[in-house]
């Protein structure tokens, strides 16, 4: 008898640590190591308890029966019974009420065979369950849900993001795709589709009871072609549910995000004008290039060797320089992009403020220049004018010194151009940023390593910023930044996962919630009331999301172009809860020095904008017509950059001056020729110069800077001065 409980003790020792695991692994494992561990039940990891229960079972009936093989038996019998949760005690319960022991074994082995039974059927359809209580939720009662179509790397930092803030998110994939230890492991819900039908189907559901829910949806499969067929099925629910009119509803509004390469835009800008604005368009080259000019706009690193922040311009022997080293996807969009926002002027020698324009030399190994966005969009101003210039107002001059360099770098003479495109020549200063963007991760890294010790040795480093395009963020973060940037003095770029693909880039970029500011305050005169101030923002929202892409995004490069306008005044801008003082008045002191901003007082503030009182009387040379002039120049250079031409005389004289579907547009000229733009419009429409004056508009984003830096969460800073060694 001794021997059997010693037995039945090692049994109930070997259950009760058995027990003590199981619940330590379901309360302490990650998700991640808790999937593991469960999918180890589909594969009979638990199955050593039946071999215990076998004995167990086997020394209850010998004690009862005294019969070996009749026993053995039995317990096998009942064995296979408790598979199935079919308990069997009958034959051992008269054992079981004389020890104690035992009965304590039997009763641990049956709680946890009913505990293995459940972990089994949760590892087999417990993510089904809870998911399809999930997916109920968000089709028919969440308020807002976010929406991600296509199940690939980018899209898991977009729904850990979306995830990371605590939002409702359901992952749409495609049936095949093995998507399911992702939506375990982060606690996402997912519906899986098979076709274009289904998928109209299924995402049709989530279109229901607009009036008092939103939807965002992102799509990103990876495939152009496969985001278009997507595309064009959501514009089918979109047109059939008549959903256009919750376009601008930010709380009860549907809005479709969808990603394509930049030589597809036009196929996708199709939807962007079919849904009245309820699609748009994402070209990650773009937002990259955006977050780049934003993060390092060409005032960035500059002083007042280059800067003379008394007038807002850039000192007259300064020459400035943008080297791209690659011309793919991402240097044509930096390059565009730079080209839209880093404008400048100076005084020349006789004390005319002229444009400054930027010298770019692009370096790549095949001819890059001939490519059919560049001439469909940045080349059409030089092609296709007329070569009657008289037929225009003023024409404003080209924005940028381009020159398109055939040259690889591995050849001989590679780092002789780059010297000679850099160096100061004679009396003259040079600042200059360059680019590398031409290959992987680890060679844009060689290269940046190679070229800054060249700068070094030319003695050119302190006056030449080197920027190095590096896509995979746990490269960019974990290595390059903590260990080469200290030692070797560059920076880097194009983190996609967090650049690009995190929902608060896709959805509410901070320069996008600016702009929609900016457009609003076009619309804002000094004759408003407040009931039609009311009006004003209801339609200025609405307009947003149905102006033409040109429209929307002149304003967003307006935006990113504040700080390399607020760095010529020697200031910057930060978030509110910066350690740095808030200079709101001093930059109010500098910008209006000599040129005071006017205000009328007998007018509401709306939003918290004070109303300003434009004339047409100006003050030559002041910063604030400086930057107004600068700020027009930024808007040509972006329209120019379009593919816009001017309107001609003509045209104007036609009331035709403005044909954005044309791309053309009667303001492209200079800032004199928006006079006699004005004198033109007044004879036409039969108005005062001052109700057709477009100049105004140059003045305002400047002029209302602190309100709407404050009013987006933003202060203005004195700015970083680093005195080159």
């Amino acid at each position: 008898m001794l021997a059997v409980d010693i037995l039945i003790t090692l049994c109930l020792i070997v259950l009760l640590f058995y027990a003590l695991y199981v619940v330590t692994k379901l309360c302490v494992l990650k998700r991640g190591d808790k999937l593991s561990y469960l999918k180890g039940f589909k594969k009979g990891k638990f199955a050593f308890i039946y071999f215990i229960a076998i004995f167990l079972y086997w020394i209850g009936y010998y004690q009862i029966n005294n019969k070996l093989d009749q026993s053995f038996i039995s317990a096998i019998n009942d064995t296979i019974d408790l598979v199935v949760l079919k308990i069997k005690i009958s034959g051992i319960y008269s054992y079981m009420e004389t020890n104690a022991y035992y009965a304590a074994s039997m009763y641990i082995l049956f709680c946890l065979v009913v505990l293995n039974v459940f972990l089994f059927a949760f590892a087999l359809f417990g993510q089904s369950i809870v998911n399809f209580f999930k997916r109920v939720y968000y089709t028919h009662v969440a308020k807002k849900i976010y929406v991600v179509i296509g199940f690939n790397k980018s899209n898991e930092s977009v729904l850990k993001s979306i995830k990371s803030k605590k939002y409702n998110v359901i992952l749409f994939a495609e049936a095949g795709k093995n998507y399911l230890d992702f939506t375990y492991i982060n606690k996402i819900c997912y519906i899986k589709y098979f076709d274009n039908t289904d998928f109209y189907d299924k995402l049709s559901k989530l279109f229901k009871n607009f009036t008092n829910r939103s939807v965002e949806v992102i799509i990103n499969t990876g495939n152009d072609e496969k985001n278009i067929i997507l595309t064009e099925q959501i514009s089918n629910i979109i047109l059939d549910d008549k959903l256009t009119k919750y376009t601008s509803d930010v709380d009860c509004g549907l809005r479709v995000y969808v990603f394509g390469e930049p030589q597809n835009v036009s196929s996708f800008s199709h939807y962007v004008k079919k849904t009245n604005g309820c699609v748009h368009y994402l070209n990650k080259y773009k937002i990259v290039a955006n977050d780049f000019i934003d993060k390092y706009p060409l005032t960035q690193f500059m002083n007042d060797d280059e800067i003379d922040y008394s007038s807002a311009t850039i000192k007259e022997d300064v020459d400035l320089n943008v080297i791209l080293i690659g011309y793919g996807k991402t240097n044509q969009q930096i390059f565009l992009s730079s080209v839209a926002i880093n404008q400048f002027i100076t005084f020349d020698r006789n004390h005319r403020l002229v444009d400054k324009p930027v010298n770019y030399f692009i370096y790549d190994k095949e001819i890059s220049n001939n490519e059919k966005n560049l001439n469909h969009a940045f080349y059409r101003f030089k092609s296709e004018l007329d070569t009657d210039q008289d037929k225009y107002l003023p024409l404003p001059p080209f924005p940028a010194n381009d020159n398109f360099l055939k040259l690889d770098i591995n050849d001989n003479h590679f780092y002789e151009m780059i010297k000679s495109n850099i160096h100061p020549q004679g009396r003259r200063k040079a600042f200059n940023y360059i680019v590398i963007a031409f290959g992987t991760d680890l060679e844009n890294l060689d290269l940046a390593e190679k070229i800054c010790s060249k700068l070094k040795e030319w003695g050119l480093f302190n006056k030449t910023k080197v920027f190095l395009k590096i896509r995979n963020g746990e490269l960019a973060t974990q290595v390059v930044n903590k260990e080469f940037i200290s030692t070797s003095g560059f920076y880097t770029f194009g983190n996609e996962s967090e650049v690009v693909y995190d929902i608060d880039k896709i959805v509410t970029e901070k320069i996008e919630l600016m702009a929609m500011d900016r457009h609003l305050s076009y619309n804002i005169k000094s004759n408003m009331n407040l009931e039609t101030a009311k009006q004003v923002i209801e339609e200025a929202t609405k307009s947003w999301y149905a102006m033409h892409q040109i429209q929307r995004e002149s304003n967003i490069y307006a935006i990113l172009s504040i700080r390399s306008k607020l760095q010529l005044l020697g200031f910057d801008y930060a978030p509110v809860n910066s350690p740095l003082g808030d200079e709101s008045a001093a930059y109010q002191k500098a910008y209006e020095k000599d040129d005071p901003i006017v205000y009328d007082d007998t007018r509401e503030d709306v939003k918290g904008k004070k109303t300003i009182v434009y004339t047409n009387e100006r003050v030559s040379h002041s910063v604030r017509e400086n930057l107004a002039i600068l700020e027009h120049q930024r808007w040509n250079a972006y329209m120019i950059s379009k593919g816009n031409i001017p309107s001609t005389i003509e045209q104007i004289k036609n009331n035709d001056s403005k044909r954005l579907d044309l791309r053309r547009h009667g303001n492209i000229t200079t800032f004199e020729g928006l006079i006699e733009f004005r004198k033109i419009m007044a004879e036409v429409k039969h108005l005062s110069e001052e109700e057709t004056d477009v100049i105004r508009y140059d003045y305002q984003i400047m002029d209302d800077l602190v309100w709407l830096l404050h009013k987006n969460g933003y202060k203005i800073v004195k700015k970083e001065e680093k005195k080159d060694e």
